[in-house]
C-alpha cells in the first residue's frame, strides 16, 4: 500500500492507493486548491521518498496524469 501526501501550507492531503500513481491520483485536491508551493512524500510501508514541488508542479501533480506518472515513477525508484 502507498501513501502520497501532499503538504501545502501545514496541511496534510493524503492519498492511499496500491501503487504511487494510484496514491497521487486519490489526493482530494483540484487544480484550484493549489496556491503555494509544496512537498510530496510517497510512502511504502518504512521507505518514503520526498520531493520538493514549486507551484507549478503542484498543480500539475494535482490535475494531469502525465505528470502524476513523471513525479510517481522518479520517487518509486528512490524507494527501492
Amino acid at each position: 500500500m502507498y501513501h502520497a501526501i501532499l503538504n501545502l501550507e501545514g496541511k496534510e492531503h493524503i492519498g492511499k492507493g496500491n501503487s504511487a500513481l494510484e496514491a497521487m491520483g486519490n489526493i482530494p485536491l483540484t487544480w484550484d486548491d493549489v496556491k503555494t508551493k509544496g512537498t510530496l512524500t510517497l510512502k511504502k510501508g518504512k521507505l518514503s521518498a520526498e520531493r520538493f514541488l514549486f507551484m507549478k508542479d503542484t498543480r500539475a501533480v494535482v490535475n494531469s496524469k502525465h505528470r502524476q506518472m513523471h513525479f510517481a515513477k522518479s520517487l518509486e525508484t528512490l524507494l527501492k
